[in-house]
């Protein structure tokens, strides 16, 4: 039988952690970047036509 290290028991214990935190946050982070990003480019493309 292979003997659990200290670091085994803690990325046991935080990965649903970790799990649950991106499920909670990682959505809306990425949303924003993307509507950051779609604005930006929307800016760029308009005043590169001079609008």
């Amino acid at each position: 039988m292979e003997a659990c290290t200290i670091e085994d028991v803690v990325r046991d214990e935080l990965r649903p952690m970790l799990r649950e935190w991106l499920d909670k946050n990682l959505p809306p982070l990425i949303e924003r970047l993307v509507q950051d990003e779609l604005e930006r480019v929307t800016k760029r493309v308009l005043g590169d036509l001079g609008e």
